[in-house]
């Protein structure tokens, strides 16, 4: 499969906390991921969203869960394609290796997810 998106983002939304992981990988190389936990507050979404442009990220994908992606949604509307995604589409991407690649397709295509 061909990657589509070489700077995504996967989030995984908590109450409190974020975990964000970033998938970095051109067509025909293997993609290299690194992750960081950040809060749920307001100077923690902004720091997220600024490690987020530093990694040069495009594309963010998350779970509908509740209404905790809400806040995260606002915070990265401005600067990321953003796209909120069915939980149990989001997660069977995340769960099928290689998930960089899946991730990158799916986000792309928006397969299960609402484009926000």
């Amino acid at each position: 499969m061909e990657a589509i998106i070489e700077r995504a983002a996967g989030l995984d939304v908590h109450q409190s906390s974020v975990v964000a992981c970033v998938v970095v990988g051109a067509a025909g190389r293997r993609a290299s991921r690194e992750t960081r936990t950040f809060g749920a507050m307001k100077r923690d979404l902004t720091a997220l969203r600024d490690w987020l442009r530093e990694m040069g990220v495009t594309h963010v994908g998350m779970e509908a869960t509740g209404v905790y992606w809400q806040p995260i949604h606002a915070a990265l509307e401005d600067a990321f394609t953003v796209v909120v995604g069915n939980a149990s589409h989001m997660r069977s991407v995340l769960l099928r290796p290689p998930c960089g690649r899946l991730l990158r397709s799916r986000i792309a295509r928006g397969d299960g997810a609402r484009r926000t």
